[in-house]
């Protein structure tokens, strides 16, 4: 983050990580500052930043993220469950047998869709303390933290959490699973349907009936923010 303090592009990095921050805070995702409880592991962040282009390839923006260092977090010592670090994607057999089931069907429309902060829609699994992010210092008093309640990009256990919770709350719909493909979901009402398979926050939608679908969209975007 130091490194940013004579970019170029110092300005234009300090307002996405100010977007970011925004974001975070509006979601939820961190409260405090506040005394951390004894013996918890507190966790380093950091800061990622990527270049976003337009469909020329012309620079269009920086995009900040603020991330949780994953790579420094140490398996729980307190009897607690391990951690998950493991979060199941679709197959790709399971892709193209719905495009080849449904493709010649004039009464079935293919959907991408594509969830916006997706991680940080999903609470945490365990309590989680940050150290206070490089940048954000000044406003915080010695020895405070933040307590992470959603789940932030980079923690180990963040993809875990994001599809069990994005799972719950597609079973919740009335959507249920198969055993062959952890990410393929399906529902149907009446001689309307939807099937849906997802790679972490990338989504293929295959449905019949408007009105289904329409219904489905409207409980999305109660939950998420949609592309």
């Amino acid at each position: 983050h130091h490194q940013t303090h004579t970019h170029p592009l110092r300005e234009l990095i300090a307002q996405a990580e100010d977007v970011e921050w925004a974001t975070l805070v509006d979601m939820g995702a961190l409260v405090g500052p506040i005394v951390p409880p004894p013996n918890e592991q507190i966790c380093s962040a950091m800061w990622v930043y990527s270049v976003k282009k337009d469909q020329l390839g012309a620079f269009l923006k920086i995009k900040a993220r603020l991330t949780l260092r994953g790579d420094l977090q140490k398996p729980p010592t307190d009897g607690s469950p391990p951690l998950r670090t493991y979060a199941p994607v679709m197959k790709m057999s399971t892709l193209r047998s719905l495009i080849s089931l449904h493709v010649r069907d004039p009464d079935v429309s293919f959907h991408q869709m594509d969830l916006t902060a997706a991680y940080i829609s999903a609470p945490v699994a365990r309590p989680t303390y940050l150290k206070i992010p490089p940048g954000r210092d000044a406003p915080f008093g010695k020895n405070t933290v933040l307590q992470v309640l959603r789940s932030l990009y980079g923690g180990k256990e963040a993809a875990f959490c994001f599809y069990a919770d994005c799972l719950k709350f597609h079973l919740s719909l009335g959507f249920q699973q198969v055993p062959s493909d952890a990410c393929y979901l399906h529902m149907r009402r009446g001689d309307d349907f939807i099937k849906l398979c997802f790679h972490v926050d990338d989504f293929l939608l295959v449905s019949k009936g408007g009105d289904t679908l329409e219904w489905y969209l409207t409980h999305m975007r109660t939950k998420y923010e949609i592309k």
